[in-house]
């Protein structure tokens, strides 16, 4: 965002550097580095938690179907024939 002060973030794939949660800076540059398998991690637990406290609620409950899951069909209009998560 070449008008806000957040610098660029870096993903590492699985079996390269794991660089997770720093940044780098060199000369006036600067990135955030991001492990995406630690991240999946963390973002997998963390839904984990919240589905175990929160789950059983009637909110969670009547609105579950129409949060993200696994479309095997696509996501149509916009995609179809390939397996989604939306």
């Amino acid at each position: 965002m070449p008008h806000g002060s957040v610098f660029p973030l870096a993903f590492t794939v699985p079996g390269s550097a794991q660089l997770h949660n720093l940044s780098t800076e060199v000369g006036d540059q600067r990135v955030g580095w991001i492990s995406l398998e630690i991240f999946v991690d963390e973002v997998t637990d963390g839904a984990e938690a919240w589905i175990e406290q929160q789950g059983a609620t009637q909110t969670v409950i009547d609105n579950l179907d129409k949060f993200a899951r696994l479309r095997p069909e696509g996501l149509h209009p916009h995609l179809g024939g390939a397996p989604v998560i939306a």
